[in-house]
């Protein structure tokens, strides 16, 4: 989400989790990056210098949901 959307700020807590905390439309809500986990999400390549995917913001139910694109096709 692009500053000029939300407040960032900085979230750790004793899980080790850190993340991303945003305020958007008066909801507060956290990008999740979770030290080692079975997750994969948190393994996406999104790098400002060589993205392999882009976000788009979906909402779902009244809320944001993040949904990431790949920007070329993936080989099965």
């Amino acid at each position: 989400m692009a500053s000029a959307n939300g407040r960032r700020t900085p979230i750790l807590s004793k899980y080790k989790v850190a993340g991303l905390g945003c305020n958007f439309s008066g909801h507060r809500y956290c990008v999740d990056a979770t030290e080692e986990s079975p997750r994969l999400g948190r393994l996406i390549n999104h790098s400002r210098l060589h993205p392999n995917c882009y976000v788009k913001v979906i909402p779902i139910d009244q809320q944001p949901r993040l949904a990431l694109f790949a920007k070329t096709d993936i080989p099965p």
